[in-house]
């Protein structure tokens, strides 16, 4: 029986555009402050964010745990940022983030689940799960130090000096953070199952 439209999986989107979900929001916020108002970036950034989670449920048949979270604190605290004209709630928003995806991921040991991998295999070399643990564990703790470093940047800093470090700083750590952990991919990266494997894991069509 043959998958009907909705179920047939979409076709890989170009990676500029997964990019442009990704990080299109953080762009949007940085544009609009410099051209306005930390009021008028909170907006700007909201929206980014909707139409981002939007894009990528047409474009990909769904939204990523991540996305989802992202956009749904956004639309809470630019919420309260702008009903209370109070810009500390935008500001709160990444290390609350942060602390989510870090909870995430660290609770999932307690439970012996590597809960990075749902979410990076797909797009990743195939590798054992001791490479996922660990790649799990370290950005666990990775995302706890980004929500300290949110608290202290905000806490100390101008606005504009926020606003550049979560627009630029925050994703320039987090590549590099992501190369680093390159050699641990490496060491568990796994052999990929021959076809003689293959054909006797995957049935054969009738």
């Amino acid at each position: 029986m043959s998958l009907s439209e909705t179920d047939k999986p979409k076709p890989p989107i170009p990676a500029w555009v997964s990019l442009a979900i990704d990080f299109g929001p953080a762009i949007t916020f940085f544009a609009a402050y410099k051209l306005g108002n930390i009021n008028e970036a909170t907006i700007a950034v909201t929206v980014a964010a909707i139409v981002a989670a939007i894009a990528s449920r047409i474009l990909t048949g769904k939204v990523s745990v991540a996305l989802m979270v992202t956009t749904v604190t956004a639309i809470i605290f630019g919420g309260l940022t702008i009903y209370l004209s109070d810009e500390k709630f935008v500001k709160i928003k990444s290390t609350l983030i942060n602390l989510i995806f870090g909870g995430i991921l660290l609770g999932g040991m307690l439970f012996r689940r590597a809960l990075l991998k749902p979410v990076l295999a797909p797009g990743f070399p195939p590798m054992d799960d001791a490479g996922w643990f660990k790649l799990s564990r370290n950005f666990g703790w990775f995302f706890l130090g980004m929500a300290v470093i949110n608290e202290i940047v905000w806490r100390t800093q101008s606005t504009s000096m926020w606003v550049n470090y979560n627009s630029f700083g925050d994703i320039a750590l987090t590549m590099a953070f992501g190369a680093s952990q390159l050699p641990i991919i490496n060491r568990y990266a796994a052999e990929p199952p021959s076809a003689a494997e293959k054909a006797e894991i995957i049935p054969p069509q009738i």
